[in-house]
């Protein structure tokens, strides 16, 4: 399982440097360890998990909360895993997807999760085109929209700023679904599994991935399995894209 780390440009706000808070302000922070029993108990704290059909994916799909369950880690004696199931049997009836959202309120700053993305199935036949993610992201109102914002984390790809710099608060998403016309014609269901150890988010600075790590070390040893003191309000959250 890897982590996935991204940081917006000229996130700096901080005077004391790279990495660092004011002495007078406490961060903004989401932290999520996803060390839940049930649906109820995670979306208590702002989670959104999707239902109905919709894009992305295929066409006639249906997003289901029963999608989302979650694990014991294996080998991690008291840590949980938010697991995403999403499965085909290769018709759009019978297509079922995968997204949770968190409220939208975010925009500079570092984002972070711990992940483990596959695109095998862990049953049936592989084959399928899936796409597993974890990004930020606007409601899309119309096309070139100069307040629809963006932020996919991962392998850097490129940079961007000037009229296409984020510049709207954004919900965090993680999601697992098809796409469409990407689909094997075989018998039988494939299953794919995306799980999600934990969710880090600092507004407003700058941090590399082994500062990120010990702050979510920090948080555990602490016994914090879930932390949000953002102050930007919330927004509208369809969680639909």
């Amino acid at each position: 399982m890897g982590s996935c780390t991204s940081t917006a440009r000229n996130t700096i706000t901080s005077p004391v440097g790279i990495g660092s808070t004011s002495t007078s302000e406490a961060p903004q922070i989401l932290f999520d360890d996803f060390s839940y029993s049930t649906l109820d108990e995670m979306t208590a704290n702002g989670w959104i998990v999707r239902k109905g059909s919709g894009w992305p994916g295929v066409l006639g799909a249906t997003f289901r909360p029963e999608n989302v369950s979650f694990v014991d880690y294996p080998n991690q004696s008291g840590n949980r895993l938010l697991r995403m199931t999403s499965s085909t049997d290769g018709t759009s009836e019978n297509t079922y997807q995968t997204q949770i959202c968190h409220q939208r309120k975010y925009l500079e700053g570092t984002y972070a999760a711990r992940v483990r993305f596959s695109d095998e199935p862990v049953s049936g036949v592989d084959g399928d085109q899936v796409v597993e993610t974890f990004y930020t992201i606007t409601p899309y109102e119309k096309p070139l929209d100069p307040n629809y914002s963006e932020m996919d984390n991962g392998r850097l790809i490129a940079q961007h700023g000037g009229n296409y710099y984020p510049d709207s608060h954004m919900s965090i998403n993680f999601n697992l679904w098809f796409i469409d016309g990407g689909l094997v014609q075989a018998e039988g269901v494939r299953e794919y599994q995306e799980d999600i150890d934990w969710v880090f988010h600092e507004a407003d600075t700058l941090l590399m991935p082994d500062q990120v790590n010990a702050k979510v070390n920090e948080l555990r040893n602490a016994s914090l399995k879930f932390q949000d003191t953002m102050l930007s309000g919330i927004q509208e959250s369809p969680c639909d894209l």
